[in-house]
């Protein structure tokens, strides 16, 4: 019967024995000269290498298979369940050997279309998440793939079956490709194509050892195409569009991967990333402020003058600057600035007052702190630790270009790189932008900063392509930057030295 099922009524320990069933039957069919002619990246693949072919075709109807179930879920709790269906059946693929289909289903849990879905990951279970952390690890690009590697040599030293991700011996193929002496292939060119050669072919032949029972009717369900390969790029734009309207955009938590402890650690010390303020160089100056830049504007006939209390959807109001100013300098026993002006030489955190009951606040100030003084409930005080931080000496600074490589999960639709003279003190990067195209100096640089990042939590990844050039993952949020050191400053081993110190620490609670 090939009519549509529901997946979480099929044991995981069953999707994975026919998965990799069927990626089995595909994989020994692949022969030597499909892999030295790098034929799968050369127009006529169907004719010259297809097994490659078919073996990449398997690994992206999967991911797509998975992305259209978890995205069928109507409801934030259905599609946590099938998230964690999927969790599950990567970690049983990987311990069954099938890395190929447990690195496909990481494939499409981490594509965006799943992977912003916030009121979806926030309740999926902490098992489920480190579980994802450590199928990640496996297969994280560091170290030009340190533990895929690791774990394929386990496998052809001991002999236990195993399906490789074939895009890593595709990877290698082709940079010795590219690495031929175009004079003829050397001995040393020629043992290291036999030697990956060899490791596939060794590959393929653990594979006969598996015992496993063929369901023939759960084969056919996983094996039904729906979707055409010339299609498959809008069938990801359907895939993304439809994630948006489950979850439309907004500041919403996203995917968090709870680090994975190491052995003999307690589970008291795991930390998790905290999200930082943002960062205010200068003193937005307005008319509450007693400031005349802003000319008054007489109100027109028939119109009512605008009340100084902005009056809220829920029915509580929202005090004027000045008002803020006065009642924080009520609590703290402050003296008042002339004009209610705050000094100059560093930013002041707003701090809003909502007037009204507890009714009248909307759902994100639920978390809200009463305040004492019986005025009005005042919001959760941001952290100061940039503050503490602009005091602290530099660690480390350079002229640095930034690329936004991911933002909250999404790629940009222009990204293009950012010149900044950065400094890193405490847990802060302090970004200051060029006076000039060409600047390279600190001279060159304006002396007040233009943004802060915190890095507490986050994760520096170096570029195993480009050795002077590093990457900075926020996990909290999904986002991924891209630096490259200028010729002046700190080199990118130092920046990856000093940045992995200062993301280890904590950052001060709320």
């Amino acid at each position: 019967d090939t009519a549509p099922f529901d997946v979480l009524k099929v044991d995981t320990e069953d999707f994975a024995t026919q998965l990799t069933l069927l990626d089995r039957d595909v994989f020994r069919k692949i022969r030597p000269e499909e892999l030295t002619s790098c034929g799968w990246n050369k127009r006529n693949k169907m004719a010259i290498a297809p097994n490659v072919v078919a073996f990449t075709c398997r690994f992206n109807h999967v991911s797509l298979w998975v992305v259209r179930e978890v995205l069928r879920g109507r409801t934030a709790r259905h599609r946590a369940e099938l998230v964690s269906h999927f969790v599950r059946l990567g970690k049983r693929l990987q311990e069954l050997g099938n890395l190929h289909g447990a690195c496909a289903v990481l494939s499409a849990l981490q594509s965006a279309p799943v992977f912003r879905l916030g009121k979806t990951w926030a309740q999926v279970g902490r098992r489920e998440r480190q579980s994802l952390a450590r199928l990640a690890r496996l297969f994280s690009e560091q170290d030009n793939f340190g533990a895929l590697r690791r774990r394929l040599e386990a496998a052809l030293s001991v002999g236990t079956p195993c399906l490789p991700h074939l895009g890593l011996y595709l990877r290698d193929l082709l940079h010795l490709e590219l690495a031929r002496p175009p004079r003829g292939a050397g001995p040393d060119w020629e043992q290291r194509l036999g030697a990956t050669l060899e490791a596939l072919g060794s590959l393929q032949r653990s594979c006969l050892r598996l015992a496993l029972t063929p369901l023939p009717p759960l084969q056919a369900q996983l094996a039904r195409p729906f979707y055409l390969e010339e299609l498959q790029k809008f069938l990801e734009e359907d895939h993304y569009r439809e994630s948006l309207r489950l979850e439309p955009p907004g500041r919403q938590a996203s995917l968090t991967l709870l680090p994975v402890p190491e052995p003999g650690a307690s589970a008291a010390g795991l930390s998790l990333p905290w999200p930082q303020p943002r960062f205010t160089p200068g003193h937005r100056k307005a008319r509450s402020l007693g400031t005349k830049r802003v000319p008054a504007r007489k109100p027109r006939a028939r119109t009512r003058a605008r009340p100084a209390l902005l009056q809220r959807a829920g029915g509580g109001t929202v005090c004027g600057a000045s008002d803020q100013a006065a009642h924080r300098r009520q609590r703290a026993g402050a003296p008042a600035h002339l004009g209610g002006r705050p000094p100059r030489g560093r930013p002041v955190p707003d701090h809003r007052v909502v007037r009204g009951g507890p009714g009248s606040l909307p759902g994100a100030l639920g978390a809200a702190r009463r305040d004492p003084t019986g005025v009005g409930v005042c919001l959760p005080r941001p952290s100061l630790r940039w503050e503490e931080d602009c005091g602290q000496p530099v660690v480390c600074q350079g002229c640095l270009r930034r690329k936004t490589v991911l933002k909250e999960g999404r790629r940009p639709a222009v990204s293009s790189w950012l010149r900044y003279w950065v400094e890193l003190r405490g847990t802060s990067l302090m970004f200051y932008s060029p006076k000039s195209l060409r600047a390279k100096e600190r001279s060159d640089f304006k002396r007040q900063p233009c943004k802060q990042s915190s890095v507490a939590g986050w994760l520096v990844v170096p570029c195993a392509e480009d050795a002077d050039s590093f990457q900075l993952l926020d996990p909290a949020r999904g986002s991924r930057y891209k630096f490259r050191p200028g010729s002046g400053g700190c080199s990118a081993h130092d920046w990856c030295s000093y940045l992995r110190v200062s993301a280890a620490r904590l950052p001060n609670a709320i």
